[in-house]
């Protein structure tokens, strides 16, 4: 195995029936801004299909439970991978994924597909040219 990290992600999401592949997946990165929009995105999600499963710094919802970020991180691929899992038991048609450097630099989200991916802002300080 060429990359430990990508194959573990991988497996996990393949051990799980694939859940992005049954929710509409939307990924929010960059380096300002995420979860602002993550808080946005879910809720225009929300309207439209009456659910929404979500994660970002705030807080973790599959629809039908909310958990403190500090509480209920997902930031594992085997936690993102059951955490989408029970979003599409739970009949939920969209999540919505605040994804941060260390999370693509660890690879925790190894095997997610996305699709449609925003990018608030790729600057390392605000104010910076």
């Amino acid at each position: 195995v060429e990359d430990s990290r990508q194959a573990w992600g991988e497996l996990c999401h393949a051990l799980v029936n694939q859940p992005t592949e049954n929710l509409i997946t939307i990924a929010i990165m960059g380096s300002h801004g995420k979860t602002t929009l993550n808080l946005l995105a879910s809720s225009m999600m929300k309207t439209i299909g009456k659910k929404v499963a979500y994660r970002n710094s705030i807080a973790t919802s599959d629809s039908a439970t909310q958990v403190a970020a500090k509480d209920g991180a997902v930031n594992t691929a085997k936690s993102l991978a059951k955490w989408l899992a029970g979003a599409v038991k739970q009949g939920v048609p969209s999540a919505v994924v605040e994804v941060d450097q260390e999370m693509l630099y660890q690879g925790q989200t190894a095997g997610m597909k996305y699709d449609l991916i925003l990018i608030t802002s790729l600057r390392t300080e605000v104010g910076s040219t």
